[in-house]
């Protein structure tokens, strides 16, 4: 689990470029397949969460869903196995970076 923490954080690095640095990490029952990750990125009252979790991929800014069950842009979903996630982190990034841009340009 510790090796897809780092990687999405890796990939969603910009975040703090953009003026949302990390704040948490955590990592859950991680021998479970409900087990995965909560990244946490903010500043001046604004967040951006990404979890991992049941082979899900969330992303949310201000608990506004940018990413997930409801809304995956170029993607058929949002379940991603353990195995698959890492290859699909860049694609995922690109799918949600311009929101994320415009959620911290507003937040300034």
């Amino acid at each position: 689990m510790s090796d897809l923490t780092r990687a999405t954080e890796n990939e969603f690095a910009f975040l703090a470029e953009i003026g949302l640095p990390i704040v948490e990490r955590r990592e859950f029952a991680p021998e479970s397949y409900r087990g995965g990750f909560e990244l946490t990125f903010g500043a001046s009252g604004k967040r951006v969460t990404i979890l991992y979790s049941d082979y899900e991929f969330d992303v949310r800014a201000d608990g506004n869903e940018i990413f997930g069950a409801s809304k995956h842009d170029s993607f058929a979903g949002n379940m991603f196995s353990r195995e698959h996630l890492i290859p699909a982190l860049p694609k995922l990034r690109a799918a949600v970076e311009p929101a994320l841009r415009s959620f911290a340009a507003a937040a300034t």
